[in-house]
């Protein structure tokens, strides 16, 4: 049977319901890798050519903070369309929550580690969303984050 949490609006919180409508890429060197929240993986999605590393390198470079080459790229991406069949309109609050949570989490850890987290404000959504293959509606990069 189903499992009846998947129509609270929202679900109810967790590690790993954190990730119900948001999806994080990882970039690693110029390896591309989706996070898989209930196993704590990351599968390799693609390794990228210089002009799609490029793109997804320049928010470092703008905030001039050293790139994913020598840290670890962080893409959360909003899977809005999970929170609008159930939510409606408020699924995009969801979303955003839901990501801002997650980066806490990571924040935090990165504080017990010694980690330097950096979150670029300034990064090209659609750009971004390319290379990422979204198609930039029913799901988009939301947060970009860098870590050294």
């Amino acid at each position: 049977p189903p499992d009846e949490s998947a129509l609270d609006c929202p679900p109810k919180r967790g590690n790993s319901k954190l990730f119900y409508a948001v999806s994080l890429y990882v970039l690693i060197s110029r390896n591309l890798h989706l996070f898989e929240p209930v196993t704590g993986r990351l599968f390799l999605i693609r390794s990228l050519p210089t002009t799609d590393l490029d793109t997804l390198l320049l928010p470092a470079r703008l905030r001039n903070v050293p790139s994913p080459e020598q840290g670890v790229g962080l893409y959360f991406v909003g899977l809005f369309w999970r929170y609008l069949a159930v939510c409606g309109p408020r699924g995009y609050r969801y979303v955003l929550l839901d990501a801002g949570e997650a980066l806490s989490l990571i924040r935090a850890a990165c504080e017990r580690t010694g980690s330097i987290l950096h979150v670029a404000y300034e990064f090209c959504e659609p750009a971004i969303d390319e290379v990422l293959r979204l198609d930039g509606t029913e799901t988009s990069t939301i947060l970009v984050a860098l870590l050294e």
